[in-house]
């Protein structure tokens, strides 16, 4: 193992040990597939493809995912079914925490974006008009 000065290569340890939050994170596919998986309406069902498809992924990134969301209880498999179709576990522990973590994201983002549209008007005496939901931007 490589060590820094002060100790031993932490992003390595790291790497070689992922905690199931960068298993989860820790690459630019898995989550849109997540997030897209929360956007869905409950009870919907899908295959591979499908899911794909919904997240803006190909076939083969959700094949390569399928079993990690499987493991963490994110998704389901609906029995019986071929091709095999899967539903959101909305009743999984990693689930509802997901859940919980995307609307406590939204609500910070868009109360920063309150935030910095009030100081914006204080400052410039001039009202900003963006919607709440998408940041502002600036052109320079």
């Amino acid at each position: 193992m490589n060590s820094t000065e002060n100790g031993p290569d932490m992003k390595k340890v790291r790497r070689e040990n992922p905690s199931s939050w960068l298993e989860l994170t820790d690459n630019q596919t898995l989550p849109l597939i997540i997030d897209s998986l929360l956007d869905s309406p409950p009870g919907r069902e899908f295959n591979k493809q499908e899911l794909g498809r919904h997240a803006g992924v190909s076939r083969e990134s959700v094949r390569k995912y399928i079993e990690t969301l499987l493991k963490f209880g994110i998704i389901k498999e609906v029995p019986q079914t071929k091709p095999q179709r899967y539903t959101l576990n909305d009743k999984g522990k990693a689930t509802i925490e997901l859940f919980e973590l995307k609307s406590a994201l939204n609500a910070a983002a868009t109360s920063e974006n309150k935030d910095f549209e009030q100081e914006a008007t204080e400052d410039t005496g001039m009202e900003l008009d963006f919607p709440a939901d998408e940041p502002p931007t600036i052109n320079i």
